[in-house]
């Protein structure tokens, strides 16, 4: 299953982000072009 996470970069998002690659989970994210915070 692929989940999709919108605002990836966030406070909240990237939290969740974390979360769910610890657990091996595959990830698409929606962010902001240009963010400092992106991080593959």
């Amino acid at each position: 299953m692929t989940i999709l996470i919108t605002g990836g970069t966030g406070r909240i998002g990237a939290n969740v982000v974390k979360r769910f690659a610890e657990r091996g989970e595959h990830l698409r994210c929606i962010v902001r072009p240009n963010t400092d915070r992106l991080e593959k």
